[in-house]
C-alpha cells in the first residue's frame, strides 16, 4: 500500500489585484517551496512555475480580450494536489 501525504493548503495569488490589465500579466503569489503552482483561467491550465526557496512564485501568461478567473493549485513532488487558491478576477480590454 502507498501512503501519500495529505495535500497541501492552497497556494495565494497576492498580484495583481484584481482590475483592468492589458494582454500580458505576471502574476505572483506565495507556496511551499518546490512545488509546483498551475495556473488556472477558469477551468484551464494555463501555465506552470516552481515556488522558490523563500516560498514565491511568479508567472508571466498571455490573456484574450474579456474577463478572467485566474486560479491555482499547488502538487506536491509525491503528486498530491492542493484545493484552488482563492480566484483573482482580471479584465484585457479590447486592442
Amino acid at each position: 500500500m502507498t501512503v501519500y501525504p495529505p495535500p497541501p493548503v492552497a497556494p495565494t495569488i497576492s498580484s495583481p489585484a484584481p482590475a483592468t490589465i492589458f494582454s500580458s500579466v505576471t502574476l505572483t503569489g506565495s507556496g511551499v517551496a518546490g512545488d509546483l503552482i498551475t495556473l488556472y483561467d477558469g477551468g484551464t491550465a494555463i501555465g506552470t512555475a516552481t515556488v522558490a526557496s523563500n516560498g514565491t512564485w511568479t508567472l508571466t501568461v498571455k490573456l484574450s480580450s474579456g474577463s478572467h478567473m485566474l486560479t491555482a493549485t499547488q502538487t506536491l513532488t509525491a503528486g498530491v494536489t492542493s484545493a484552488a487558491s482563492s480566484a483573482v478576477v482580471v479584465t484585457v480590454p479590447s486592442h
